[in-house]
């Protein structure tokens, strides 16, 4: 019975999001010194709490802990919550901001000053690739951060296969009030290429004069 449960809990879980948030500064973004900062890491649960009894976490939030645990050994589970239908459990993970070279396992930069690119390491990589062949919890990521205009100026920019904002765009040009913070996501066709080339280009900024 146990193992006819797990093979429905596998099905059901097939494709369950994880989804990575962070803010950042621009001005640590295009820093040639790297800085760590904290991120959300979300994954979707069947429940939080187990079917028999509420006081003991569900089989599926404890397999959560397990992936991220194995992929971020720093990770730092917070809590397992129920958000409309859904049962999601939150953790803090570190990520590294800035920086002329890849320094981190997930990196957001322009080391050109321009280019702002999206960069996993190879044991990133092959973490998670471990990771799904052990786990019944499929990893479908995405990515997304808030830039923040910190520096006073307009900032023009460019973006590649991203969503602004909620809107999906293979191409837009547009402008960052200062103090202002839109939010970039990843499309599937950048996660896709992060994965296999380990960067992602997000797009091109550039400060008005």
């Amino acid at each position: 019975m146990k193992k006819l449960i797990l093979i429905a809990v596998a099905f059901v879980l097939f494709g369950c999001k994880v989804d990575l948030s962070t803010d950042v500064n621009y001005s640590d973004v295009v820093s040639d010194e790297p800085k760590t900062i904290d991120a959300n890491l979300i994954v979707e649960v069947m429940s939080c709490s187990d079917y028999q009894d509420s006081r003991k976490e569900s089989e599926t939030l404890i397999e959560a802990k397990k992936m991220v645990l194995s992929i971020f050994d720093e990770a730092k589970y917070i809590e397992c919550y129920r958000e409309k239908m859904n049962s999601k459990a939150l953790f803090k993970i570190s990520i590294t901001v800035g920086g002329k070279d890849k320094t981190g396992d997930i990196q957001i930069s322009a080391p050109d000053k321009t280019t702002v690119l999206v960069q996993v390491s190879d044991q990133f990589v092959n973490m998670v690739n471990l990771s799904k062949s052990k786990s019944i919890i499929n990893i479908k990521p995405n990515l997304s951060f808030s830039i923040k205009n910190d520096i006073n100026k307009e900032i023009d920019f460019s973006i590649y296969g991203a969503f602004i904002n909620g809107d999906g765009y293979s191409y837009a040009l547009a402008s960052i009030p200062p103090e202002s913070a839109p939010n970039i996501k990843l499309s599937n066709a950048s996660i896709d290429h992060l994965f296999k080339a380990k960067f992602a280009i997000v797009g091109a900024f550039k400060p008005r004069d």
